[in-house]
């Protein structure tokens, strides 16, 4: 079976991070060519452009960022628009290839009515749904509004200018009779996204597979606390608190400003020189304090191996997002025996369960969030490794590599018999 993998990026960002892990579990078993717009790694089998391609499709999503401002929405999402193809992409794509698996197509790797040209072959098409742009507008996130439920028949919200999410929707519909008439397969990497993937318009009545990301249980594994602690110069006597400030802290989805304000109640609980933050990703600085707390900060972390010490080095990892498709860090912590709080609501909450592996709080209260800060510190070492061991075993059952295998091949197989492939 020939397969081609399709993302924009290699290894930038979460949806390209999971496309590369599903390429590596496939390669060993599979014809499987791997093609991006753009490429970081010096992998030989990813199909990258070249310097001319790459910098000619850079050209045209700068055009497509500025017609992006005709519009002026309270959502901060990303917003695309795909106007326009990497030729190089287009190119790279086997007539013969078997199934094309779409991950994240977004900065103008395919153009939707390149896309609907594409969809008039007999090949398999697999699409899998890293966010809620597929099935939106333009918006890769819909927090509040629930437009993508009526077909974008409602009027826009608090948005200035033209409606480009009702423009870049109208588009979208252009394909919908064909996801059906190809028996196009769709997947999520959790029950709840494909839940909300179904209650969309454009979705309905097509069931959307269940295809978790992949963790490395192997590398994602516990290390031994006290030396993770000394190779960060962390404190061995403090609660450590961690998290991640991936795409920098400015970014609402991820609920910054929400554990800001839970670890400011935190101060009027407990004694603030019992506490040592570590904040990895986004910029690293040199800074000592964070909102009156001893901190660490390590910067952006390439190296899954070190991002598992600074998991193994916190006493609690706290992911405070406010949507979230799959639950990346949630789901590493876990594996390193970390324990999580995190809120009750998307995708995380299916990661996290609640007083076995960690502690949910109610959704976007600081207050909660908070108290089960402190819940988590009121709890005995044992009582966390506890929670912490449950975790990896169910991240071990439910996300490790040979399971997602079999969640990939069981789809490969149930699309080909689909499509009358196989009898």
């Amino acid at each position: 079976m020939k397969l081609n993998l399709i993302s924009f990026s290699d290894i930038r960002g979460g949806a390209a991070i999971a496309a590369y892990k599903h390429y590596k579990i496939l390669n060993d078993s599979f014809a499987v060519k791997y093609i991006v717009a753009e490429k970081r790694t010096l992998e030989p089998d990813i199909v990258g452009p070249s310097k001319c391609s790459y910098f000619s499709h850079l050209v045209l999503r700068v055009v497509s960022f500025i017609f992006l401002k005709l519009q002026r929405s309270e959502n901060t999402a990303k917003h695309s628009l795909n106007m326009f193809s990497s030729k190089h992409v287009i190119n790279s794509i086997d007539d013969d290839a078997d199934i094309v698996h779409f991950h994240w197509i977004n900065n103008d790797t395919i153009s939707l009515e390149q896309l609907n040209l594409l969809l008039d072959d007999n090949r398999i098409f697999i699409f899998s749904l890293h966010d809620d742009w597929l099935f939106c507008g333009a918006e890769h996130y819909s927090l509040v509004s629930n437009r993508f439920i009526s077909g974008y028949s409602t009027p826009k919200n608090k948005t200035l200018g033209i409606d480009l999410n009702r423009w870049v929707y109208k588009r979208k519909e252009r394909l919908k009779a064909k996801f059906r008439e190809r028996n196009v397969i769709f997947t999520a990497p959790s029950k709840w996204m494909a839940k909300r993937a179904e209650s969309s318009n454009l979705l309905k009545g097509i069931e959307v597979k269940y295809l978790p990301n992949v963790i490395d249980t192997n590398i994602f594994r516990p290390y031994a606390t006290e030396v993770s602690r000394s190779f960060f110069s962390i404190p061995e006597n403090k609660f450590v608190i961690c998290f991640g400030a991936v795409g920098g802290t400015a970014n609402h989805l991820k609920g910054y400003d929400l554990l800001a304000h839970a670890l400011n109640l935190l101060q009027e609980d407990i004694r603030v020189d019992m506490i040592h933050l570590v904040i990895f990703g986004g910029e690293k600085k040199a800074d000592k304090k964070f909102l009156n707390f001893d901190v660490t900060y390590t910067g952006h972390v390439s190296d899954s191996t070190v991002l598992a010490q600074i998991y193994s080095a916190a006493d609690v990892v706290v992911v405070p997002s406010r949507i979230e498709s799959f639950g990346q860090v949630a789901a590493e912590s876990l594996s390193c025996e970390t324990p999580v709080v995190c809120f009750d609501n998307s995708a995380v909450a299916e990661i996290v369960d609640d007083g076995i592996s960690g502690f949910t709080a109610k959704a976007f209260d600081a207050r909660d969030l908070k108290n089960k800060i402190v819940k988590m510190l009121n709890l005995s070492n044992s009582e966390r490794t506890l929670l912490g061991r449950n975790g990896r075993k169910k991240i071990c059952e439910n996300y490790s590599p040979k399971i997602v295998f079999h969640h990939l091949c069981e789809i490969y197989r149930m699309s080909r018999l689909r499509k009358g492939f196989l009898k």
